[in-house]
């Protein structure tokens, strides 16, 4: 499997796109997905630091020539890549659909990664926007009829130890804040973060409070030896250079000052406390729409930060722990870190197994035997209680000619069961069932579960009644090796016919 991602990261655009890749590359290289994966990163002039961290993962890394427009880029980029390309993944705001319709030919699925809302795309199969309350309409004129859109905060692309640390209720110390994060960006744009020392500095000196302080960046930021003498006098400030366990630094502070880029579902994860501020103008809706929420206080641009805003919003916190509680558990709401577990069973790359049914399931099928979506190709369609269905499962548990399992959906951060295969005694062989919950449709999960059916079963017939009406299920078993003998009616009689690729 090839992969490939398109972006840029440097002193001026920050790192964020870098990080979100990243995170997505490390979940698709945790899935398993055999010894011929490859990943590789396409940018121009990507910093050393970025580049020892792709090389450590064992990612490749292309480095492109300036951007002088997209369609040259793109033609840059295929010079530079002779095979063709499974998953490409582009997240650029200057890259849109002149430079995805040069590459479409390249690659069998294509996803744009944005914000904006802004600029027509060429053909994509998906979209991801993880802006807060981010719709589907906002793309409509767009992309492409074709094209999925994933959108919303519950797809934040974060690295895997946002979710282990999170909480499911915000704690936060009596005496607050006593550990304050500044996180205003990896590079340090403009030198923001020397600003807000400074006027940190003064605060804590003008209210006489005692909190420390823990600054995020980067060992190539700007202005950083700057900063490095500001500081060298103040014990209460540490400063951590290119920072490899970001979640426990957030995690074990109470107060977070922080920029609208990744870093905003980072602090949200964990339910910190923020007082945000905006770098670019692409952050702005971000700001404004969870300062709304109540999941941040939004202080304004940082050219527009100054001693009186940020004293008068920071003693607001240490004033009012009810508001800061409320916040916490606030921003908790936005996103839990499991989007890029979701991306990737969407693009089918989920780990997929069977498990055998418990009694602990009952409620689990019954939720999706309910559904008239579902129910609507069954024997039959009509609605089942949930007497006549807790009667049906207790039996079918204890019966020796059935077999009933769970698929469970697997990825580096959670199992969901999303769907149950049925194998009933029948003629020479099993009969097949099989149903996969509407929310996880269209990720070839059906085929994947065939495809882990217990080897046992296969050195017998197993057949597969399936409605006429029912396209997609008839073209499920003619793909899973089925052959069709009647017009309602396939069957597997050989284990080596099963296809194992979509």
């Amino acid at each position: 499997m090839k992969v490939l991602f398109r972006l840029d990261a440097n002193q001026q655009i920050g790192a964020g796109h870098f990080e979100r890749c990243f995170s997505i590359a490390k979940g698709i290289l945790s899935t398993d997905q055999g010894t011929h994966l490859s990943i590789t990163f396409a940018c121009i002039s990507l910093p050393n630091k970025y580049q020892q961290r792709l090389a450590n993962a064992g990612f490749h890394y292309i480095n492109l020539p300036a951007l002088i427009n997209q369609s040259i880029d793109a033609e840059n980029l295929i010079s530079q890549v002779s095979h063709q390309i499974d998953t490409l993944f582009v997240d650029h705001y200057k890259l849109a659909k002149e430079w995805e319709t040069i590459m479409r030919p390249k690659c069998k699925k294509m996803v744009a990664i944005d914000d904006l809302a802004n600029r027509e795309h060429g053909e994509v199969d998906f979209l991801l926007d993880q802006t807060f309350n981010r719709l589907e309409d906002d793309y409509k004129e767009y992309v492409s009829a074709k094209t999925t859109v994933l959108s919303g905060s519950h797809y934040a692309l974060l690295r895997d130890e946002f979710y282990s640390k999170r909480k499911t209720q915000a704690v936060l110390p009596d005496k607050f804040p006593q550990q304050i994060v500044l996180a205003l960006g990896a590079m340090n744009n403009e030198g923001c973060t020397n600003l807000l020392v400074k006027l940190l500095l003064q605060v804590r000196k003008l209210h006489s409070l005692s909190f420390s302080l823990t600054i995020l960046l980067s060992s190539q930021a700007y202005q950083l030896d700057e900063l490095k003498r500001d500081i060298a006098q103040y014990p209460f400030i540490n400063l951590l250079e290119d920072c490899d366990n970001v979640g426990l630094i957030y995690s074990t502070s109470d107060l977070a000052i922080g920029a609208c880029g990744t870093s905003t579902w980072e602090r949200c994860t964990l339910g910190i406390p923020s007082l945000a501020i905006t770098l670019a103008e692409n952050q702005i809706e971000i700001a404004e729409q969870l300062d709304r929420y109540g999941a941040h206080k939004y202080l304004g641009d940082i050219k527009n930060i100054d001693l009186f805003k940020l004293e008068r919003t920071f003693m607001s916190f240490v004033e009012n722990k009810h508001l800061v509680d409320e916040m916490a558990n606030r921003a908790l709401q936005v996103c839990d870190g499991l989007g890029v577990a979701r991306l990737l069973r969407k693009l089918g790359l989920a780990k997929i197994h069977l498990k055998k049914a418990t009694e602990q399931d009952i409620r689990t099928l019954y939720k999706w035997q309910s559904n008239p979506e579902i129910r609507k190709f069954s024997r039959n369609p009509k609605p089942v209680s949930w007497l006549e269905h807790l009667n049906w499962m207790k039996k079918a548990l204890c019966d020796p000619s059935r077999h009933l399992f769970i698929i469970k959906s697997n990825t580096h951060l959670n199992s969901l069961p999303v769907g149950m295969l049925r194998l009933d005694e029948f003629l020479d062989g099993h009969e097949i069932s099989i149903l996969v919950d509407t929310e996880f449709q269209n990720q070839g999960i059906a085929l994947k579960a065939i495809n882990n059916i217990p080897d046992h079963f296969l050195l017998e017939n197993i057949y597969a009644s399936v409605s006429t009406a029912n396209k997609a299920s008839q073209k499920l078993f003619s793909n899973a090796g089925f052959k069709k003998v009647e017009d309602e009616l396939f069957v597997l009689t050989n284990k080596k016919e099963l296809i194992h690729e979509e």
